[in-house]
């Protein structure tokens, strides 16, 4: 079969750079939640949280806030950190893992901290955004932190849900030296966690940017000329909303090297998961102004009246004095390389000795181990799908199956669905598995016997209905749908949107492999 990707058949992800000096929101139509940004010279990078997804947070750089590329990862583990995230018939931690990562730069020294869900604080340094990274786990956790290098190098954490916590670290930021609570947000109606913090230093005032969780999905600031309070509060946003997803909230300010001031948050998105909007933001008597300078207007919240703008669908370019090519983080993959792009992540630790990229030149091969459904499969290797729509197809070689393998393509969520091959009597068939929760079998479609050892699968995925069909062919030209329709929620077990999934795993004592040829995305990539 040939090996050779055809350009005019294969579509673009979305793109938010329009070309004419323009962006469309979403700047990433894709799951990249709990984003933290720094700007150090002409460069901007971005981090944002991948719960059991491995090696996990994407360090993103960009030159202009609105194309963004993956340059590489904090970490490929969580060891040391007192927790394991290998998958077994007996132990799944979905939703867990890295949560809300913040990132900050000082004196050639990048700092990423990340709050391992259920755990601990976690401190990785580099003198190279892209890395490597060294990690400091700390004996403690701090929910959704911000970590924030002061003028003369003092180091502090402000963490927490509702309690502002500041923790002042050592001189070497390895420990800390003392932590109190400041004050506390309970939110307009007091009944939501206002979390996500995201701190910075402008003309003698700290400020400390939080939102409260939907419905609400207010937009906060405190202001202060002391890290300890007291503090003024504000309100920024109040929950907006922009076509293709829910309420906007969750984010901080970053600046250009033209003195310009943005403000990034993220859109709940339901299959997409948790998608990332650019907004123009202002200074007023020292207070941030959220929103088109223009619409800008008095809105009154809970008897007070705050300046509130809209959020830009399509908007002029952030100044940032010069242009820039538009980038993309890649999605389709001829596993021509002996390293894996970088848009792939392993569902919970990978079994390293169980996958290839060069037994067989130009193919990921995966030897199946042992799973009692594809929940619990080690070794399924995601990325994420990305609005409006896109697909997914794989070509795969299925020769070296055994008796209780199932090999094939997913997407992976709470429900989840799969197509694939499964082999048992000696017979492989095609089989699609739709609206499977974690362990709970979803509805099974058999469809015909394979003739074969070559088999074409395809997952597509509309997110503006969070529909989502599966299909086979034989000749990758005529594909024939099999089940019915995957539905696409999002589901805090899983934390994340979903994700196209490879897979191969056995319910025998021992599996045989399959090899993937390649993975093809392709996506209208409507705006």
């Amino acid at each position: 079969m040939s090996n050779q990707i055809n350009e005019a058949e294969v579509k673009l992800a979305w793109q938010s750079d329009n070309g004419d000096g323009t962006y469309t929101n979403p700047i990433l139509n894709a799951d990249y939640p709990d984003i933290a940004a720094v700007r150090v010279g002409n460069d901007f990078y971005m981090v944002s949280s991948t719960f059991v997804s491995f090696p996990s947070i994407p360090i993103m750089h960009s030159k202009d806030l609105v194309n963004w590329e993956i340059i590489g990862y904090v970490t490929q583990d969580l060891n040391g950190t007192g927790k394991s995230y290998n998958l077994t018939d007996n132990f799944e931690d979905y939703g867990h893992g890295c949560w809300a990562p913040t990132i900050a730069y000082r004196n050639g020294v990048f700092y990423v901290g990340i709050y391992q869900a259920q755990g601990r604080f976690i401190l990785c340094t580099a003198t190279n955004p892209a890395g490597p990274y060294t990690k400091k786990v700390f004996d403690r956790g701090f929910h959704d932190p911000a970590l924030f290098l002061d003028d003369d190098g003092t180091g502090y954490i402000i963490s927490e849900a509702n309690d502002v916590r500041i923790s002042k670290l050592s001189g070497d930021y390895k420990s800390v030296v003392s932590s109190t609570v400041s004050t506390r947000i309970e939110g307009i109606t007091g009944k939501y966690l206002v979390e996500g913090t995201h701190v910075i230093k402008k003309n003698g005032f700290y400020y400390i940017f939080r939102n409260s969780t939907p419905p609400e999905s207010y937009t906060y600031c405190l202001r202060s000329r002391n890290i300890y309070g007291p503090y003024e509060m504000r309100i920024l946003l109040d929950g907006p909303r922009i076509p293709g997803g829910s309420q906007i909230h969750q984010g901080g300010p970053i600046d250009t090297p033209t003195g310009e001031w943005w403000f990034y948050v993220f859109q709940d998105c339901n299959g997409v998961g948790r998608r990332d909007i650019l907004v123009p933001m202002q200074w007023q008597n020292d207070w941030p102004v959220l929103g088109v300078p223009s619409t800008v207007k008095n809105v009154t919240i809970g008897g007070k009246s705050y300046p509130i703008g809209s959020v830009p669908i399509t908007y002029k370019k952030p100044n940032v004095g010069a242009s820039y090519p538009a980038v993309s983080i890649p999605t389709s993959d001829e596993f021509q390389s002996n390293t894996l792009g970088v848009q792939w992540q392993w569902n919970h630790y990978p079994d390293n000795s169980k996958w290839s990229l060069s037994e067989r030149s130009g193919y990921l091969r995966l030897r199946a181990k042992t799973a009692k459904n594809l929940w619990r499969a080690s070794n399924t290797l995601t990325q994420r799908v990305q609005g409006p729509d896109c697909q997914g197809t794989i070509e795969l070689d299925t020769a070296n199956m055994k008796d209780g393998d199932q090999a094939g393509l997913c997407l992976l969520n709470i429900p989840y669905g799969s197509i694939g091959v499964v082999k048992s009597g000696g017979v492989k068939r095609i089989v699609a598995n739709i609206n499977a929760k974690e362990d709970g079998q979803g509805t099974i479609t058999s469809g015909p016997v394979v003739q074969s050892n070559i088999i074409y699968l395809r997952a597509n995925a509309n997110l503006l209905t969070d529909k989502a069909t599966f299909s086979y062919s034989t000749n990758n030209v005529n594909f024939t749908q099999l089940g019915g329709q995957l539905n696409m929620p999002f589901d805090l077990g899983f934390f994340q949107g979903d994700k196209f999934g490879i897979y191969n795993f056995t319910t025998a004592s021992s599996g045989g492999y399959v090899d993937v040829s390649w993975f093809r995305f392709d996506s209208l990539g409507k705006k």
